[in-house]
């Protein structure tokens, strides 16, 4: 069996202005870096069969569920030993971002996503993720000189090596060009299958399949003599093939996407966090903070349509790239001091939308009939439209949770306080048409809580959100006031509650992210009681939550073990990619890896949105537009200290660096 050379990619969308002087100029001389938006991730992978591949011993097998596939070697870059790592085959798993474990040893098959997938996943309006492309794979007439031994990840870089006997490949890719770039460079003397369909144009090789343009070129005028014809090249020790893939309808020159790649690089290394610490802790939020900003960060054209952030972006087809609360509640907080236009495009997408929210409103739910106002989907399509199937649409704290973040998104500058504001007075019209008045005050009945294994009356945390409305967005007055239900401990999780368990963290919401100044008071009573209630099998993002209020509280050793807890099990797959879940790999999932990160930025470091400043914080020199921004910090015992670089709220910037004891 011969060994193969596989490409995995995700290609989030592009600024289609710079696409338009790519096409004029078709093989990127004179690009303007400046132009260039946040590149996307990428994955190579030099596979082949160890039984068939080599005359030796084949290479060792991994053994023991502990066995991890990859290693800190410092605390921006990850190393992976391609012969003994653990691997689990996975309808999702990425780097960053395949629908199939890009590092497994047996990986056979390789796909561009992105733009290509947005353009076919259309159907009637809707989202629907395309079936996987496959592109023909770079065949080893040797299959020995395939097999890879190390891959190597510098997460301030968007390149990606893999070295095997014969070849060192590095990998990058450009989401504005929509085109990956391979660079081959032979250790020894090596021949490459390539296949066939191939046509000079320009010096280089081109052909197309499927939508995706291929082009490859030598490092010597005559490196590609011949394959036409044979359809194979052999490369002389030191000598180099460029191969790039495009799903932009015109092949992409190597120098494009070098340039791209270069702009990413400049802007990752513009801002950051570095924690002096355990390595793997730095490495973590290093590569979790490079996996958000490629997917979702970087400048976006304003009518473009929007693609914001869907819980699994475009790696994995689980929920069709569609959009949740994950982006306005978990994930955009994490980008929001980072990645101003994350902020922007979540705020585009829910206010282009507000028509749609206006229809969902008058369909009701199976809760009730038509509502005035608006109501956002749980799981929101292309249209707006609500494409849940069962009764997760009963989850009508949504609503506010999705104005909660467009608050933020104000907050940070990037969205109209006149339609946010608009936006506030609907949703406040649908909820109390929606909320009954009683002794106990106002109270909002049949109704599922965060915590998705019940459906009953008065959650705290959709009260506590309607409270926050129904008061202009604030907590600093409570009339009117809903019903919040509590005994003689504390606020309870909902009426009625037996304290049996939870599937996701849900009443201590709203000590954070809602930073509710009675729950706030509670914060030590309630999270003692309900976090070691959360079933183990629940999303990641509870950890986290417990781990910020934690951290809050002061009880940093605490909140360290438990932020550990809340991203080491998740991450045991190649270039410590997310999943969403401890015991079946389903990646890259966006909410869980923002939900860690969360914990670092407003748990460890002690960031804060507030209306005043809070007594014993420091203010933050940033010019947020509503309140202020402050941090008081809680380092873990394992921390000397750690360093914010390049927080930003329009074109204001600042670094703010704590120390342990400080």
């Amino acid at each position: 069996m011969n060994a193969f050379l596989f490409l995995t990619v995700n290609i989030p969308r592009g600024d289609n202005s710079f696409i338009r002087k790519i096409r004029a100029n078709r093989w990127g001389v004179g690009v303007q870096t400046g132009m260039f938006a946040w590149t996307c991730l990428l994955s190579v992978l030099i596979s082949g069969c160890g039984n068939e591949a080599s005359e030796g011993s084949p290479p060792p097998k991994p053994s023991g569920e502990a066995v991890r596939s990859w290693r800190a070697i410092g605390p921006y870059t990850i190393e992976t030993d391609l012969t003994v790592a653990k691997v689990e085959p996975t309808g999702g798993q990425t780097f960053v971002a395949t629908r199939d474990l890009g590092w497994v040893i047996d990986h056979k098959k390789s796909m561009l996503i992105g733009n290509l997938f947005r353009r076919r996943y259309q159907q009637e309006g809707e989202e629907k993720l395309a079936d996987p492309i496959f592109i023909d794979s770079i065949k080893f007439q040797d299959p020995r000189q395939g097999i890879p031994t190390i891959a190597r990840q510098d997460f301030r870089q968007t390149s990606l090596t893999l070295e095997s006997e014969a070849v060192r490949v590095e990998t990058k890719a450009a989401a504005l060009v929509e085109a990956v770039l391979q660079v081959i460079k032979a250790k020894k003397a090596v021949t490459f299958e390539l296949g066939g369909g191939w046509k000079g144009q320009n010096g280089f090789l081109i052909r197309s399949n499927q939508g995706i343009y291929e082009l490859i070129a030598g490092s010597r005028a005559d490196t590609l003599r011949g394959i036409e014809a044979s359809g194979s090249v052999t490369l002389p020790q030191g000598e180099t093939l460029f191969r790039t893939l495009s799903v932009n309808n015109i092949p992409i020159a190597p120098q494009a996407v070098e340039k791209a790649c270069a702009a990413f690089d400049s802007s990752l290394n513009s801002s950051g966090i570095e924690i002096d610490g355990p390595v793997e802790d730095a490495l973590f939020v290093n590569a979790s903070l490079f996996y958000l900003r490629s997917a979702f960060g970087g400048p976006r054209d304003a009518g473009a349509g929007g693609g914001a952030i869907a819980p699994f972006g475009l790696t994995n087809s689980l929920y069709f790239g569609h959009k949740f609360w994950d982006m306005d509640v978990w994930i955009l907080p994490a980008l929001a001091l980072f990645e101003p236009e994350a902020a922007r495009e979540v705020a585009e997408y829910r206010l282009g939308r507000l028509e749609a929210a206006k229809r969902n409103a008058q369909l009701g739910t199976t809760m009730g009939g038509p509502l005035p106002g608006l109501r956002f989907p749980w799981e929101s399509s292309i249209s707006g439209q609500e494409t849940v199937p069962g009764p997760s649409r009963d989850q009508l704290h949504i609503t506010a949770s999705v104005l909660w973040g467009l608050t933020l998104c104000e907050t940070v500058g990037q969205a109209d306080p006149k339609k946010v504001a608009d936006v506030a007075k609907e949703a406040a019209r649908m909820y109390a048409a929606r909320s009954k008045k009683t002794a106990r005050g106002w109270e909002f009945l049949n109704t599922m809580s965060p915590d998705e294994n019940h459906t009953g009356d008065n959650d705290l945390y959709t009260n506590v959100l309607l409270q926050w409305l129904a008061n202009g967005r604030t907590f600093s007055k409570q009339n009117p006031a809903y019903y919040l239900p509590k005994d003689n401990r504390s606020f309870l999780t909902y009426d009625d509650d037996k304290e049996r368990g939870y599937k996701q963290a849900a009443a201590v919401l709203t000590v954070f992210p809602l930073q509710f100044p009675p729950a706030e008071e509670q914060a030590k009573v309630m999270i003692d009681r309900f976090a070691p209630k959360v079933i183990k099998n629940g999303p990641a993002m509870s950890d986290s939550v417990h781990a910020t209020i934690y951290a809050r509280l002061g009880e940093t050793e605490k909140a360290y073990s438990t932020w550990r807890e809340s991203w080491e099990p998740f991450t045991k797959g190649a270039q410590m990619v997310f999943s969403e879940k401890r015991v079946r790999p389903r990646t890259y999932f966006y909410t869980g890896a923002a939900g860690a990160l969360s914990t670092v930025l407003y748990g460890f470091a002690g960031l804060r949105f507030d209306e005043t400043l809070q007594p014993g914080h420091t203010k933050v020199a940033l010019p947020v537009k509503r309140g202020v921004l402050s941090y008081r910090a809680h380092l873990p015992p394992e921390w000397k200290s750690i360093r914010l670089r390049g927080l930003r709220v329009g074109k204001n910037t600042v670094d703010l660096e704590i120390r342990a004891n400080q």
